[in-house]
C-alpha cells in the first residue's frame, strides 16, 4: 500500500478498475481462445483454419460458438465497470501543492497511470467495434467514419492528459514510460481511423 507520511493513500475506484480490467481483457481472451489454440496446436506447414487436415486443429474454431458470445458479454460488462472505475478514480480531489505536495504528486501519478494504461487501451478496444456498428448496422458509412475520427480524438486527448499528469507528477521514469507507450497508442488510434474507412466500405 502506498503511504504518504505513514498515512495510506486512498485509491477510489481501485476495486472497479481491477474487476473491470479482468472482465474486459479476460473476456476478450476467452472469446478468441479457440482461435489461439488452433494456431498453437496446428503442426508447422498446416492450415490452422482447416478442418479436414490431420495436422490442423481447425475444428477448435467451432468452440467459438460458445466462447465468442460469453466472452463478448463479459467484455462489455467489464468495459462498463472499468469506465465507472476510471471516472471515480479521476474524480479524486487533487490536494493543494502548498499543503500536501507529496500526496498531490501521488494523485497526479495515479491519473497518468489510469489514463495511459487503462483508459486509452479501453478506447482502442471499443474503437473498431463502435465504427463497425454505427457504419454498417445502425447508420450510414459516412457516420461510421465520422465516429472513427471522433473516437480517435478521444483517444489522443486521453493520451495527452496522461503525458501531462505524468510530467506534473515529477516522476521521470513514469513520464518516459507513459510517453513511450503513448507513441504506440497514437499509432493504433491512427490505424483504427484508417481501418474505419476500409471496414465501412464493405
Amino acid at each position: 500500500m502506498v503511504t504518504i507520511n505513514d498515512q495510506p493513500v486512498k485509491k477510489p475506484g481501485r476495486a472497479l478498475l481491477i474487476i473491470g480490467s479482468i472482465l474486459t481483457f479476460g473476456g476478450l481472451l476467452f472469446a478468441f481462445s479457440p482461435m489461439l489454440l488452433a494456431f498453437l496446436l496446428t503442426q508447422p506447414g498446416h492450415n490452422p483454419f482447416s478442418e479436414g487436415d490431420a495436422g490442423s486443429a481447425g475444428t477448435l474454431m467451432w468452440l467459438m460458438i460458445v466462447t465468442l458470445p460469453v466472452g463478448g458479454i463479459a467484455s462489455v460488462v467489464g468495459l462498463v465497470v472499468l469506465t465507472i472505475g476510471i471516472v471515480v478514480a479521476l474524480r479524486q480531489p487533487l490536494p493543494d501543492i502548498d499543503t500536501n505536495p507529496s500526496l498531490r504528486f501521488e494523485v497526479m501519478a495515479r491519473r497518468a497511470k489510469i489514463l495511459g494504461f487503462l483508459a486509452t487501451p479501453q478506447l482502442l478496444i471499443t474503437h473498431l467495434i463502435i465504427i463497425f456498428v454505427t457504419g454498417n448496422m445502425l447508420f450510414s458509412k459516412s457516420v461510421g467514419q465520422t465516429f472513427g475520427v471522433v473516437w480517435a480524438v478521444f483517444e489522443i486527448t486521453a493520451i495527452a492528459f496522461a503525458v501531462f499528469f505524468a510530467a506534473k507528477a515529477s516522476r521521470k521514469g513514469l513520464f518516459w514510460a507513459i510517453t513511450s507507450i503513448s507513441l504506440l497508442w497514437i499509432s493504433a488510434a491512427i490505424g483504427a481511423v484508417v481501418a474505419s474507412f476500409a471496414i465501412t466500405t464493405f
